[in-house]
């Protein structure tokens, strides 16, 4: 019995010694797609590309600020936008005046303008209007659209901002990943003599390549964006024969003198009202005294009858 139970115990040992040498054959022959620390990382890191998961920040060195979502190294980033709607008394000279303030804190991106034809004491006229959309400094943001009063009457105005501090934390970490992938494929390919497993690193890498371009292409953008606010301001000409579109509040004196000429104009009205009338009350009392007349005639003569009687 004792030699049976030692002869199974030797086949199961040999059994298992056996096993794990094949297992081993087939990482070795596997090679790439099995190393066990790589892959873990690129399985994350698919993981991330795929799902868009955030991923927290790398920790580094520096000021830090923190919205409850995550702890973020540069800072706040935010896209200031305004837009406006001015009235000008004249284009050209608010067209300079603006570029005088915005000066070598930012540029025109875009500018639109056009004449509309107007009439004027008898005369035609053209009303220059425009739209513009420039760049300007972040910090100078704010100076900027408040002084767009100095121009001419601003008739509307609006300021928002896109924090995009999330996103573009997650997006920078994807980058590291993918770095960090890329000079781990980049080491694995100079060690690999399959020529299959070789092309396929190869492949991987390029496509990598392609993710990072496009990330950092985004980060750039968004850079851009938050280090430069965008205004859009919409410029009116005013018609020299019409009021402001917001006119300026008017004091004490010129109301009362605005409402004895409202006075004046009403009673002007009533009497111009009554003259109009008048032919047509005459013809009415006219008709009505012939009416009268008749009436009486006809009682008289009534009243005689009877007495005749």
């Amino acid at each position: 019995m004792k030699r049976i139970m030692v002869v199974i115990l030797t086949v199961v040992l040999l059994a298992s010694v056996f096993a794990g040498c094949a297992s081993k054959t087939s990482e070795e022959a596997r090679g790439y797609d099995s190393s066990a620390d790589y892959q873990g990382e690129t399985s994350q890191t698919d993981n991330y590309l795929k799902e868009g998961a955030p991923v927290p920040a790398p920790e580094a060195a520096g000021a830090y600020y923190e919205d409850g979502g995550g702890v973020y190294e540069e800072g706040r980033k935010a896209i200031k936008t305004a837009e406006a709607q001015v009235e000008v008394l004249d284009f050209e000279t608010a067209f300079e005046t603006i570029k005088s303030m915005l000066g070598d804190n930012g540029y025109i991106e875009e500018s639109n303008v056009w004449k509309t034809p107007a009439y004027y004491n008898g005369e035609k006229i053209m009303l220059t209007n425009g739209t513009i959309r420039l760049r300007i400094k972040e910090e100078n943001f704010m100076g900027f659209t408040e002084g767009l009063s100095s121009i001419g009457t601003v008739l509307s105005s609006r300021s928002y901002e896109d924090d995009i501090s999330d996103i573009y934390y997650d997006t920078e970490a994807r980058l590291g990943l993918l770095k960090d992938e890329k000079a781990r494929l980049e080491d694995y390919a100079k060690k690999v003599d399959d020529p299959e497993i070789f092309f396929q690193t190869q492949s991987r890498i390029t496509q990598v390549i392609y993710e990072m371009e496009n990330l950092q292409g985004t980060l750039k953008k968004w850079d851009s964006k938050v280090a430069y606010s965008t205004v859009s301001i919409t410029i009116t000409e005013k018609h020299p024969g019409e009021e402001s579109a917001l006119e300026k509040p008017k004091g004490f004196f010129e109301r009362i003198w605005d409402n004895m000429k409202d006075s004046v104009g009403f009673m002007g009205d009533v009497v111009v009202f009554l003259f109009g009338i008048l032919p047509v009350i005459l013809m009415l009392g006219a008709f009505a005294l012939i009416v009268i007349v008749i009436a009486r005639k006809a009682s008289g003569k009534r009243k005689k009858d009877i007495e005749n009687k």
